[in-house]
């Protein structure tokens, strides 16, 4: 491996898990674009290396922000069983379906929910969130975790917070289903032998390094500002996304 791609993933590691640990989501959102456009990887060997190394990093993201009490299991676990007929079901779509449509699909759902994020009417409270509820959630999330390499995180978050959960609540929790969803496309491409390794390892090394500091912002910043800033990171990747689908 070169050294000017080595630092590339490296960097883009670093950055990924730093968002990991901030907003709850896998990180994917950087790692596949860098590996698609900087480094001219394949879409399903870029699927492939963000997820093995969202899978790496995130349990870290969940410990850290469970002991800060921001985690519920009684969310985030249904999430991630119905996150894994999500996933089967994107290992499926994925090689029958045009990838430039469904990337600008998604681009107007990050910006739907950025939105949502920010709207000055406030989101109804859900005390307990109806069971269908949050494993259709899972579904949706599962599945673009598996089409796109990003954890599904940009899902879950924004639909947690419109359904009353607290924002860090919300991020901490979504890291569960994100792990989940990861680590069980990583089983299936390491059984059909489509992951490159060594570049994934470098990639979840610097995931590791960057996600304490993102769980410490997370933590650092009030509800309102969180939710600010997540909407403007949801903002930022939809244009990119939109800009690169391809359509």
């Amino acid at each position: 491996m070169a050294v000017p791609e080595l630092l590339v993933l490296l960097a883009a590691g670093l950055a990924a898990g730093a968002l990991s640990g901030l907003f709850g989501i896998g990180g994917g959102i950087v790692m596949t674009p860098v590996l698609v456009y900087a480094l001219g990887r394949p879409w399903e060997e870029a699927v492939a290396l963000s997820l093995f190394a969202i899978a790496l990093q995130s349990p870290l993201g969940v410990w850290q922000h469970r002991r800060r009490g921001a985690v519920d299991l009684r969310l985030a676990l249904p999430i991630a069983v119905a996150g894994l007929l999500g996933v089967a079901f994107g290992d499926w779509l994925l090689p029958r379906t045009p990838v430039p449509w469904l990337k600008l699909a998604f681009a107007l759902l990050m910006a739907f929910a950025a939105y949502r994020m920010v709207a000055s009417v406030p989101a109804p409270r859900v005390d307990d969130a109806p069971m269908a509820a949050l494993a259709g959630l899972g579904v949706a999330a599962g599945l673009a975790s598996r089409l796109f390499g990003i954890g599904g995180g940009l899902l879950t978050v924004p639909v947690l917070v419109l359904m009353g959960t607290r924002t860090h609540v919300a991020v901490g929790s979504s890291l569960v289903p994100v792990f989940v969803a990861a680590a069980a496309a990583t089983v299936v491409h390491l059984a059909r032998g489509t992951l490159a390794l060594l570049d994934g390892l470098v990639l979840a090394f610097g995931a590791l390094a960057g996600v304490t500091g993102g769980v410490r912002l997370a933590h650092a910043l009030p509800e309102r500002g969180l939710r600010r800033v997540f909407a403007i990171a949801l903002v930022v990747a939809a244009v990119y996304v939109a800009a690169t689908s391809g359509v």
